[in-house]
């Protein structure tokens, strides 16, 4: 035994614990006080839960989501917002439901072909908030709401038509971000106003949740992924794959390198001429008035590539659009 399993308790010591046990054991004929404690519920013979480095891979691409479906809605309702990554989990689909105090409003999706039945949930005060923006609000009138009188507003369907567009810029994303998992697609599916009474999962299905918090000019709220656990198991081990080094050939550099350049675009411009004009000129110009510039006609122009000289070319007419004709390579610059 170690020396900390050798060591007692003095008699003062087991006093003071026997004391702290007896205050708070509630007394017989009572009920404990439940809004002083929480139990949270946490299967450790769970085989299936993400280890700390696939949690930290996780973090990080959900991250990446929060940061470009946020920008995506707040361009979409035109305020201040920003979205990130406050929580990710594994239960029950009932045990999650249960424990949602705002379950809210939102949209089966599907991902396609693996066929899985998923769910966007959003708050129902952020959901109504987004609407009101949608349809020419200020979006205050409902941050302003009592909690019973949201959980009675109804949406039409117009207004979930627009709340679709709120949800697109999270589902749209995930085929990108979630690459891990392999090709597939997401659809939006039906609107559900309640999903604590929409029977969208067996109880007992393992699911996986991926919330954020939307924070803005135009209040707060939260807003919930939530997929078959079997949908995203293998994503954390696929995502460690691109970090591992690979040794490429010759032929395969240039051939990654031809295709970089390909997609890569310049911007080209032709300079025509020059002149200096002083102020009190530029002030004294009218319609019809003449500049010239410090090159003829005949002369060659210079071509630029994102505003480097790199040709030079005779200005002409093709197909009745302006031209240039290439005729040599600029040598005073480098290439």
């Amino acid at each position: 035994m170690s020396d900390i399993g050798k060591q007692k308790l003095s008699k003062d010591e087991l006093t003071a614990l026997l004391k702290m046990r007896d205050t708070s054991a509630p007394e017989e004929g009572k009920k404990s006080d439940d809004s002083t404690r929480r139990i949270s519920k946490y299967d450790f013979t769970q085989p299936s839960r993400f280890n700390k480095s696939e949690l930290e891979s996780l973090r990080k691409i959900n991250e990446s989501l929060a940061q470009s479906a946020g920008g995506r809605i707040a361009r979409l309702i035109e305020a201040g917002l920003k979205a990130r990554l406050i929580n990710m989990d594994q239960m029950k689909w009932k045990d999650m439901v249960g424990d949602t105090e705002d379950f809210g409003p939102g949209f089966v999706f599907r991902m396609e072909p693996q066929g899985h039945n998923c769910a966007f949930v959003i708050g129902r005060r952020l959901a109504l908030i987004c609407v009101d923006r949608l349809t020419g609000g200020q979006g205050a009138s409902k941050d302003e709401m009592e909690n019973d009188e949201e959980e009675n507003v109804v949406l039409t369907p117009l207004e979930q038509k627009l709340l679709a567009k709120v949800a697109n810029c999270f589902i749209s994303r995930l085929p990108g971000v979630w690459k891990g998992v392999g090709e597939f697609k997401t659809s939006l599916g039906a609107y559900v106003d309640d999903f604590s009474d929409y029977d969208l999962m067996s109880p007992d299905e393992d699911v996986f949740q991926v919330s954020f918090l939307i924070q803005g000019t135009i209040g707060t709220g939260q807003i919930s992924l939530v997929t078959p656990f079997q949908a995203v198991q293998t994503l954390p081990v696929k995502l460690q794959q691109p970090d591992r080094k690979v040794a490429l050939s010759d032929e395969d550099v240039v051939k990654s390198l031809r295709e970089s350049i390909n997609k890569t675009a310049v911007t080209l411009s032709v300079v025509l001429g020059r002149t200096e004009l002083k102020v009190h000129q530029l002030l004294e110009m009218e319609t019809g008035d003449v500049m010239l510039f410090d090159r003829r006609v005949d002369q060659k122009m210079d071509v630029l590539f994102n505003n480097n000289p790199k040709l030079k070319g005779f200005i002409g007419v093709s197909s009745g659009k302006y031209a240039v004709r290439i005729e040599g390579v600029n040598n005073n610059q480098e290439t």
